[in-house]
């Protein structure tokens, strides 16, 4: 039986989906192409992606924050250098610390 050995890194598994979502969705609202993918990628027919956009729970918006630490990790995206990602609709800014 083959052994594993811990010694070599493991792949990283995708924490959370990366849509492609139209930029005029993301230009339209003020926010952060990777804010509008990771909303997108919360969505669903229980709590669409406008309403998370437009109010979102606690709970959600540390989804997003956390969505947009994988599509770092994951090489989707380039961090921003002031870690700040625009939800849109004023100054609304996550701040988005990742390792």
């Amino acid at each position: 039986m083959p052994t594993q050995n811990r010694n070599y890194a493991q792949p990283r598994r995708r924490g959370y989906a990366f849509p492609k979502v139209a930029a005029t969705w993301a230009d339209t609202r003020n926010a952060h192409p990777a804010v509008a993918a990771a909303i997108h990628a919360l969505a669903g027919p229980h709590r669409p992606a406008e309403a998370i956009w437009a109010n979102p729970s606690p709970a959600e918006a540390g989804h997003v924050c956390m969505a947009i630490s994988d599509y770092i990790l994951q090489g989707d995206i380039e961090p921003e250098s002031d870690c700040l990602y625009p939800w849109g609709g004023g100054s609304a800014s996550l701040i988005v610390k990742w390792p």
